[in-house]
Order: structure tokens, then sequence, then C-alpha cells
């Protein structure tokens, strides 16, 4: 059943991202934690979470609009 999620488009970005960038963005949007949690519990700065959340996102755009194609 896991497995099958990589076939989705929204699977298939996020596995393609790093287990860091992944976890943020998981975080983030799934769990509804905020920057300085993420940190936190990454061992991050603040300012770091942020600045790879927003690029993540960008690259996970990217990723689906690519997927979209295939």
């Amino acid at each position: 059943e896991v497995e099958a999620i990589r076939f989705l488009p929204l699977g298939r970005a996020l596995a393609a991202l790093t287990l860091e960038r992944r976890s943020i963005v998981l975080l983030a949007y799934l769990l509804e934690m905020k920057d300085d949690e993420i940190a936190q519990r990454l061992q991050m700065n603040r300012s770091t979470v942020q600045y790879q959340r927003t690029n993540t996102l960008e690259e996970l755009r990217k990723l689906m609009e690519g997927y979209e194609y295939e």
C-alpha cells in the first residue's frame, strides 16, 4: 500500500525530495507545526527551516508539473 503512493504525482514528488526537505514539508503542512517547532525538532535554525520549506514547495510544484505529462 505504501509503495502505491509513489505512483501518484504528489507521492512521486515527495519521494524525490531529500529526507530533510520531506520532513520539513510534512511537519509544516500535515502536522501544522510552526517553523520554530520544526527547527527545534530537527535541530536546525528557524531561518533554515523557513528557507527550506519555501524552496521545497517550489521544487514540489515543478516536480508535479513534470509528472502530469507522463
